[in-house]
């Protein structure tokens, strides 16, 4: 006689995926990581030599990254309202993203941090920072193969929107992703894609972001509809909003690279999200 799978428990098509525990609980702890992160940067952007894990300058990238990770807050905090999986894959697709570059950044650059610093903040900081990404990598593929005991006939599904917002959204994310690729891979040529100064970590930390935005957009065009892209439509606002007043804010620190492309993708991103929200209101 054939004996009982136990170590599967999958879905029946047409029910919802039950989030795992494991996946529950990574999600808390990236939360710790983004909102920690976001109030740092965003509300003390010019003291990073003394309150963050390296010091970032000018203090315009530091708010930008900030506005990153806020976004990200946004996007992991409205996934813990949902009961199924499929309603808070994108949140899980932008963290996950974020980690992987951002790690490879912080290990080109470990030189740049404040290890040693005497500002005990900065070390706290500095320490803490390389625990979280080390850490959080493992734990997010531990709690995706458990996620993946839960996924049955009802992971496939049609996608019921527009294709002209698939269509949109595709493009809004190659769009970010060849600057993305291009900042981290090549950071010295920062001066001519990007509208201010960057260092070569800052501009692999800004790829990263852009790159963690590109992976949720590819997510969020294969939405089964609008109620899915729930999750990732107040981010993607979010993080437009910030990023145009992060720019308003600190005007005077921009440099002779080009602003336009940048607004550009902040307003197709800004659009992206009203018109997800919209319809999952509809």
């Amino acid at each position: 006689m054939r004996q009982p799978d136990r170590t599967s428990t999958k879905t029946p098509a047409g029910a919802a995926v039950p989030i795992d525990g494991a996946v529950r609980v990574f999600i808390v702890a990236a939360l710790l990581l983004v909102g920690s992160a976001a109030a740092s940067l965003l509300l003390l952007p010019e003291h990073t030599d003394t309150a963050f894990a390296w010091t970032i300058r000018p203090p315009l990238s530091a708010a930008w990254l900030g506005a990153g990770y806020a976004s990200a807050f946004v996007a992991l905090a409205a996934t813990l309202r949902r009961r199924d999986w499929r309603d808070i894959r994108v949140g899980v697709a932008v963290v996950a993203a974020g980690l992987v570059v951002i790690l490879a950044a912080t290990l080109l650059h470990l030189e740049r941090f404040h290890w040693k610093a005497p500002h005990a903040m900065a070390r706290v900081w500095a320490w803490a920072w390389l625990g979280w990404y080390l850490l959080l990598p493992p734990a997010l593929l531990v709690a995706l193969a458990r996620q993946r005991r839960h996924v049955g006939g009802a992971a496939a599904a049609p996608s019921t929107l527009p294709l002209a917002f698939r269509a949109a959204t595709l493009a809004v994310a190659a769009a970010m992703a060849v600057y993305g690729v291009l900042l981290f891979a090549r950071p010295d040529l920062a001066p001519l894609l990007w509208p201010w100064t960057l260092t070569p970590l800052t501009a692999r930390m800004v790829a990263a972001w852009w790159l963690g935005v590109a992976v949720a957009l590819v997510t969020t065009s294969r939405c089964r509809h609008y109620g899915e892209a729930g999750v990732a439509a107040p981010a993607f606002v979010t993080f437009a909003a910030l990023q145009s007043a992060n720019l308003l804010r600190f005007r005077e620190q921009l440099g002779a690279g080009p602003l336009l492309p940048t607004l550009l993708l902040l307003a197709a991103l800004a659009g992206i999200g009203i018109v997800a929200l919209r319809g999952a209101r509809a």
